[in-house]
């Protein structure tokens, strides 16, 4: 310690469910890419292994998998004291939770610990789906007491907090952020490759990035697909992502008589290449706060359809940086596709906008810069309390 400050590096324990390729997850690898090595030295605890697993290998970051992190399986008592023992055993500073799982049984062995936490709030902004989460909703009401800091996408997201009863001061909005290219040319080559692999070549592509659950709602964009196929049958349709509904939405897509142009690719964890070949992005959710998936397809110049949810209204400025829709109308939907493929002009206008609105309001460098400086205010109180 020197002046109440640390001098060596600040220990960060990572506690997340998923190592799959999900927003919260790519957000995960962003912070321990791009934080301050010289300040910062992180330790990654998960339950599910993925395909990030490698990338984290990579950086270098001690992993352990701690099995299971759910709320329904008691074995998860025994999870707590293994995270709590990880805590002491490698002499962790600062505890952050990503995910709701995560928060509710890391906080409680940090707590225990004596060591501070933060939580990523990075769930969506719409009460009605939260609504079949009370468990969560009621846990992390009560230990918000306890937690130094939570940090949410968006002041929408905020406002559910405060709803709930948290505190503002416990509080801190740091929005997402993505890399921004200034230069697509080498994307642009490498998407090329990509059609020609997908047999996409000469076709107009639409694509989606996003898990397949529930709430990303590709019901929406399959029954959208059966009609925009009906007046252009040459244009194919990718959906980037995996999930538990996998056999379900390709089940549906064969029983719409759209498979033939419907390319279900799984995990892709190198997926810039794949956003740049698409001439339309298309976002079905029923709810989201602040998608990653989105930003990208922005930030990669791509024309945006997105349904009207959450965050999006505030990000996405309907007829000006791209095109909002209701949830539950695939016919409105299919029309906004059409009318974009049919305007090429406009496609490049909303592209144009979506960049520069990334440049402006999501870029990486924001992204970390917030969450550096959130840990340092969180481990100088903590230290000048002790």
């Amino acid at each position: 310690m020197h002046g109440g400050f640390r001098v060596d590096k600040t220990r960060v324990l990572h506690i997340t469910p998923l190592l799959t390729v999900g927003g919260a997850e790519k957000k995960l690898l962003y912070i321990l890419k791009r934080l301050d090595k010289n300040k910062f030295a992180h330790h990654v605890i998960y339950s599910i292994p993925g395909d990030l697993k490698e990338e984290i290998d990579k950086e270098k970051i001690p992993t352990a998998r701690v099995y299971p992190l759910s709320l329904i399986n008691p074995l998860s008592l025994f999870s707590v004291w293994r995270i709590y023992k990880y805590i002491k055993r490698n002499k962790i500073d600062l505890v952050h939770c990503h995910l709701d799982v995560a928060y509710i049984l890391g906080s409680i062995s940090a707590i225990i610990a004596g060591v501070p936490v933060i939580f990523s709030f990075q769930n969506i902004a719409d009460e009605h789906y939260l609504s079949y989460y009370k468990i969560f909703k009621y846990l992390e009401q009560f230990i918000s007491s306890f937690t130094d800091r939570i940090i949410v996408e968006s002041e929408a997201v905020m406002n559910v907090l405060l709803s709930w009863g948290i505190k503002q001061e416990k509080l801190t909005i740091i929005p997402n952020g993505v890399e921004i290219p200034d230069n697509l040319q080498d994307l642009m080559e490498k998407s090329k490759d990509i059609r020609k692999k997908l047999n996409a070549e000469g076709c107009m592509l639409i694509g989606n990035m996003a898990r397949l659950v529930d709430f990303k709602n590709h019901r929406l964009l399959l029954n959208a697909a059966a009609n925009v196929l009906l007046i252009k049958p040459e244009v194919r349709f990718m959906i980037i992502g995996n999930g538990p509904l996998r056999e379900e939405l390709e089940t549906l897509s064969n029983k719409l008589g759209i498979s033939k142009n419907v390319l279900f690719l799984g995990t892709v964890v190198d997926f810039e290449s794949y956003v740049v070949a698409l001439d339309i992005f298309v976002l079905s959710s029923y709810t989201e706060s602040t998608p990653m998936a989105l930003l990208h397809a922005l930030a990669y110049g791509r024309p945006v359809i997105s349904t009207a949810v959450g965050d999006i209204p505030s990000i996405i400025q309907d007829g000006i940086s791209g095109v909002l829709v209701p949830t539950d109308n695939p016919d409105t939907l299919a029309a906004a596709v059409l009318d974009l493929l049919e305007d090429d002009n406009k496609r490049k206008k909303f592209g144009y906008a979506g960049w520069k609105l990334v440049k402006e309001r999501f870029s990486m460098q924001t992204m970390i810069d917030g969450m550096q400086s959130v840990y340092l205010d969180v481990m100088n109180k903590h230290i000048s309390n002790k």
